[in-house]
This record gives C-alpha cells, sequence and structure tokens, in this order.
C-alpha cells in the first residue's frame, strides 16, 4: 500500500507534525534546570562530530545530530536535535496506524486508527489529583515523555521489536527474516536507549525458558537467535563502556539494590501514584484475567512492565549518577508497552463482544479515558511551561 495516497494516514501525519512540532519547539528553547536533556546531550555532539569518539554507550541520537550538524551546520544542536525527534514521532504515529488498523475489525471508520495513535502517543498516568500542585510527573510512572531525545527515537523502533518479538511468540512467525528484524531492531533500540534491552532479555529468557521446557526448539531457536544473543552482546558491551573503563567526566560506578531510594527522594505518596500510572492495565487484568493471561501480547507487555517496574523501584548507581534515574526509563518503555497490550487486548476481545456495555467494561473505559484526559494535560503543561509541572 502507498500509503502517502491515503487521505487518513496524511491526516494522521499532519497532526502529528503540529502538535509534536509544537511541543518540541518549546522543549527545545525553553529548557531549564529540569527540562534540559537537548542541552544535556550536546556534550556528546562535538567528540563525534570532530574525532567520531563515542562518549556514551547510548550513541545513536548523538551521532544523527553530529551527522545534521555537518549538512547544516548554522543550525544549533538542540535546534537539529528537535528536528531529529520530529522525525522519529511521525515514524512511531506510522508505526502505531499500521498496527491498530491491523487490530480493529474491518469496516470500522478510518479515523479510529488516527484516535487510537494519537491518545497512544499522549497517554500519561491519571496525575488529576495533583494538578494543582504542580506534581504530574514525579512519583508516577511516566506514560509519554517529551524532554529527553534518545527515548522519543527508541520508542518506535522498540515498539517494531516488540511487535516482531510478539508475532513470534503469540503468531508463531519464527522464520529467519522475523529474526533477522528482531536482531536489527534490538540492537537499534539498545543503541538508542539501553532500557529496553535490559528489559526485553529478561523477559525473552523467560520465554525461552517455557519453550525449552515445552520442547519447542523452533521457537528457542527464534528468541535465542533474535533477542537473547544480541540483546545480551550489545548489553555486555555497554556495562564495560559504563561501569568497567574509566570515565573521566563521571567516574567509576556500580549498580546496587537501594529500594525506593531514586523515587523516594523526588516524591512521596509512591503506593498511590504506582495505582495511578498502572490503573487502566490493571483493572484490564483484574477483570478479565482468564482471558488475559492466555493472550501473548497482553503477557509479554505485562512482563516488560513487571522487570521494569522492579528495576526503576529497586536498583541505582553509585557516584555522580546516583540520583539520574537511569533506570526509571525501563518502567516507563514497559508501561507503554502494557498500555498497547492491554488496548489491543480491549478492542479484540471486547469491543466485539455483545457485553461491550456491560458496569465492568463501563467502570474500563471510565478509567482509560482519565489516562487520555491526564495525557492531554501532561502535554498542554509539557509545552507551556516544559519541566514547570514535574
Amino acid at each position: 500500500m502507498r500509503y502517502w495516497k491515503s487521505p487518513y494516514w496524511l491526516l494522521l501525519m499532519a497532526a502529528t507534525s503540529l502538535l509534536s512540532g509544537i511541543n518540541l519547539y518549546y522543549t527545545v528553547t525553553q529548557q531549564n534546570d529540569l527540562s534540559n536533556d537537548f542541552a544535556r546531550y550536546a556534550k556528546f555532539i562535538d567528540p563525534m562530530k570532530t574525532g567520531w569518539t563515542i562518549t556514551t554507550p547510548h550513541f545513536i541520537y548523538p551521532m544523527l545530530v553530529a551527522i545534521a550538524s555537518a549538512i547544516f551546520p548554522n543550525l544549533s544542536y538542540a535546534t537539529l536535535g528537535g528536528f531529529i525527534v520530529l522525525v522519529f514521532q511521525l515514524l512511531l504515529a506510522h508505526i502505531l496506524w499500521s498496527f491498530w488498523k491491523s487490530v480493529l475489525p474491518k469496516g470500522q471508520s478510518g479515523f479510529i486508527p488516527i484516535a487510537l495513535t494519537l491518545v497512544t502517543m499522549t497517554l500519561a498516568p491519571i496525575n488529576l489529583l495533583t494538578l494543582f500542585k504542580h506534581n504530574s510527573y514525579f512519583g508516577y510512572i511516566g506514560i509519554t515523555v517529551y524532554h529527553n531525545p534518545p527515548i522519543a527515537i527508541c520508542r518506535p523502533v522498540a515498539f517494531l521489536n516488540f511487535i516482531f518479538f510478539a508475532a513470534g511468540i503469540a503468531d508463531r512467525k519464527i522464520s529467519n527474516r522475523q529474526i533477522s528484524l528482531c536482531i536489527i531492531t534490538i540492537v537499534l533500540a539498545t543503541l538508542m536507549k539501553p532500557n529496553y534491552a535490559i528489559i526485553m532479555v529478561p523477559a525473552a529468557a523467560i520465554f525461552a525458558g517455557i519453550a525449552y521446557y515445552r520442547g519447542d526448539f523452533q521457537l528457542l531457536r527464534f528468541i535465542s537467535l533474535g533477542t537473547l544473543l544480541p540483546g545480551c552482546l550489545i548489553l555486555a558491551g555497554q556495562f564495560l563502556f559504563t561501569y568497567i573503563s574509566p570515565d573521566p567526566e563521571m567516574g567509576r560506578s556500580q549498580i546496587f539494590f537501594a529500594p525506593f531510594l531514586v523515587y523516594g527522594r523526588v516524591s512521596q505518596f509512591l503506593f498511590p501514584k504506582f495505582i495511578l500510572s498502572v490503573l487502566f492495565p490493571l483493572s484490564v487484568l483484574m477483570v478479565f484475567w482468564k482471558s488475559a493471561i492466555k493472550d501473548r501480547y497482553y503477557m509479554i507487555g505485562l512482563l516488560l512492565f513487571l522487570i521494569g517496574a522492579a528495576q526503576a523501584y529497586f536498583l541505582a548507581e553509585h557516584g555522580t549518577r546516583l540520583f539520574y534515574g537511569n533506570f526509571l526509563w525501563s518502567a516507563q518503555l514497559g508501561l507503554f508497552f502494557w498500555f498497547i497490550a492491554s488496548m489491543r487486548f480491549v478492542i479484540l476481545r471486547v469491543v466485539s463482544d455483545s457485553a461491550r456495555r456491560s458496569p465492568k467494561l463501563i467502570a474500563i473505559y471510565l478509567i482509560f479515558s482519565l489516562h487520555v484526559v491526564s495525557g492531554v494535560v501532561w502535554y498542554i503543561h509539557e509545552t507551556i511551561s516544559p519541566g514547570g509541572f514535574w
């Protein structure tokens, strides 16, 4: 299909360009001490531009900015970074649009995949109770984050890997081509932001163990070659780069067990904020648990989130990285995929069901709408005052 001939695809690209473009303009031009990742990553760009020296293990974003700077030398690194992130936001919108079109029953309005895509790209924890305290981020598990360029470019590639991996597990798409697609996407996603690999590799290991126990060696081969081997190799190199090799700027560091240390430093009421962050996918599990645990997409999303949440709440890094919150990205990525898997489950198992207006489903719809409203509020806050409502 030639997507550019679809008026719905063109409408989605226009809406994404407008919404993301406005947000990126203010994010780039109004950076402060909190929301300043576009400026912070500039220090990695000059070494790559002048001597092709890699100073960060997730180097794809600074590398792209360095290349863009060689082509457009009069533009600042932050401006170029904003344009790069916009391209990846458009890529994410395209992938989500294609995904929702494949999930929805045929004959649905062409506007529904557009609406689902835009909603998915703006979801947030239910932050309305702390709205007037200017607290919509700290203590919650963010689903959509606007200020960090590596996580923004990682999400579409990681989502592709999620789709390829889930298709292998759930639909038995385990050809050599599928393995190659898994390898390419997990390597790229890890070099954009390692947090996806550090949740996907343990999840893949669990599924590999199940496949081995059942004697399903074709699936075991798919998981091992497509995810475990490339993921472990890339993570091992990044671990050596970050924690073993000397870093003159940050010094040596190591990972240690520190329950709630990072989250607890910036916020109170962690348990209520946790529940308000995961209320929709959790409600789907509570209401439809017998069907949900049989849905491979849902279980992959749930497993990614549980692994990411464990890392975010219980792990930290020694030294200057202590309160950088680098493991928080794991929970945020995992929650993003758990939401998508939950939305897919509801569409496939609920929307077409005769009991679509049951009280339990109405409650789930209302909970989801609260996440949507919170996402709109979060987008507005992060646009008019980046970092001002954290």
